[in-house]
């Protein structure tokens, strides 16, 4: 079984491209929100560094360190950085304000 880092290297090796984290981060980022690498770290700058809910620091994701591009799906257009967490609620209450003022309401025991 190879390893992901002996791949990388055999690859390497060969002379074929392996894309950093970066280099995926720019393309992912350009190719979803149209945004560049410099939007993105202004509009991070803008919230703080913090999730723009929650205030968390932290992208609460296992695997990436960063905070999510959260968007209207719609439009397309960039709402602001989430924590995946913040990001999976809103997913799960389908971006609508009505559910999510409805959850509150009940949370709040107005039901």
């Amino acid at each position: 079984m190879m390893t992901r880092i002996r791949k990388k290297a055999e690859l390497l090796a060969k002379g074929h491209f392996y894309p950093s984290k970066e280099d995926i981060l720019r393309y992912s980022i350009k190719t979803r929100y149209d945004m560049s690498v410099e939007d993105y770290e202004t509009l991070l700058n803008k919230q703080n560094g913090v999730c723009a809910i929650c205030g968390s620091e932290s992208s609460g994701h296992k695997s990436k360190n960063r905070l999510s591009v959260d968007h209207c799906h719609s439009t397309g257009k960039v709402r602001g950085l989430l924590c995946s967490h913040c990001n999976s609620a809103l997913g799960h209450f389908k971006d609508s304000p009505i559910l999510i003022s409805k959850a509150l309401d009940y949370l709040n025991g107005s039901s």
